[in-house]
């Protein structure tokens, strides 16, 4: 029964092994240059799971910061009382911004 599981653990790791490599680079790395009709988003991963970036909006630069929450980045963009939060999430080369008022923008990766 032993040799029996040993063959399984050993077959898994053998058919598995090949497509190790085939993992789409992008998965879960928010980091990137994203655009939409209106907009323009940059983020740069600064450290363990903190971003940082901007997003242009009708050619306004607006400053951003945001942490990874699992598949997840939610941040806060603007300045002072001209801030609002966001989240967004990666669907295949887009990213989906929800805004403050539940309104999602999609965004594709450039």
């Amino acid at each position: 029964m032993e040799n029996y599981s040993r063959a399984l653990v050993f077959l898994g790791l053998l058919l598995g092994w090949p497509t190790a490599g085939l993992a789409d680079p992008f998965a879960g790395d928010f980091s990137g240059q994203f655009g939409g009709e209106e907009y323009e988003l940059t983020l740069n991963a600064i450290g363990g799971d903190q971003y940082e970036g901007e997003i242009t909006i009708g050619g306004v630069a607006v400053p951003m910061v945001a942490r990874r929450f699992g598949d997840q980045l939610r941040g806060q963009a603007g300045v002072g009382d001209d801030s609002f939060e966001f989240s967004a999430e990666l669907q295949g080369d887009f990213l989906l911004l929800r805004d403050h008022n539940g309104e999602v923008i999609q965004l594709s990766r450039q």
